[in-house]
């Protein structure tokens, strides 16, 4: 297990502009985060930076209707090559069912057998999804912020899913969920009252959350996490490509 104080903060999913400096970088410590994108157009400008703790990844928000519609497949496949993370992908209740669901459908399927980690969104849509992650299966798929029933999460561990949990979720939820596949998040900036992150890589609160809940000490919370993370990666074949501090990190597992 990993020494919690030799490592830095771990965000599995959180939105930082492509634009971001060296100094605002600078602020968030050393953590380590999967930094989504919301459009290919994003993703495009992302993928031409090389920063050791970022990883950056490959979005077409379902909730965001341009995003669906700058959708291509091709370029989505040209930056397979460049970026070791899909996200933000998924299904969304607010938004235009057939799109999402013919976007989703191939990002899966341009997904299948390439080394990659997909961060999933699903709100209001977890059976949805869990149904075509069942059709169309992957070995590194993360579903973010999932607050689907116990049926739902259990069908989605007998695929091979991981979660990625934040303080705004509910314990109740974090409960049903395996340990041994639970990642922290974020979401930043997204807002949510008082567990709002102050930065990305900010999951005091989450881990806190949890040791009240369970009585693990916050080290072994954090430790698993990398635990955690290190088996993912292994499993999707993607660790030699992620960012260098992330495969310095996952080295020492």
């Amino acid at each position: 297990m990993f020494n919690s104080r030799e490592f830095p903060a771990l965000d599995a999913h959180a939105h930082i502009a492509p634009d971001v400096t060296a100094a605002q970088l600078d602020t968030l410590h050393g953590a380590l985060v999967m930094a989504v994108t919301r459009d290919l157009e994003e993703a495009a400008y992302a993928a031409l930076r090389n920063d050791p703790s970022l990883c950056w990844g490959i979005g077409t928000h379902p909730g965001v209707p341009a995003a669906l519609e700058k959708y291509e497949p091709q370029r989505f496949r040209e930056l397979l090559n460049d970026l070791p993370l899909v996200g933000e992908v998924g299904l969304d209740a607010r938004g235009a069912a057939p799109a999402q669901t013919t976007v989703f459908a191939s990002v899966l399927q341009e997904c299948a057998g390439r080394p990659v980690l997909i961060s999933v969104h699903s709100t209001g849509m977890t059976g949805e999804v869990v149904e075509m992650l069942t059709d169309l299966p992957h070995p590194g798929v993360i579903l973010h912020w999932f607050n689907g029933d116990k049926r739902q999460i259990d069908t989605a561990v007998g695929l091979g899913a991981y979660f990625s949990v934040n303080a705004a979720m509910s314990q109740d939820v974090i409960s049903l969920m395996p340990p041994e596949r639970l990642l922290p998040e974020t979401d930043f900036p997204s807002s949510r009252r008082k567990v709002r992150a102050q930065i990305p890589g900010d999951i005091a609160a989450l881990a806190t959350s949890i040791n009240a809940r369970s009585g693990e000490t916050i080290g072994a919370i954090r430790s698993r996490w990398f635990d955690n993370l290190a088996c993912l990666a292994e499993d999707a074949g993607v660790t030699t490509r992620l960012p260098l501090k992330f495969q310095e990190v996952l080295g020492r597992h």
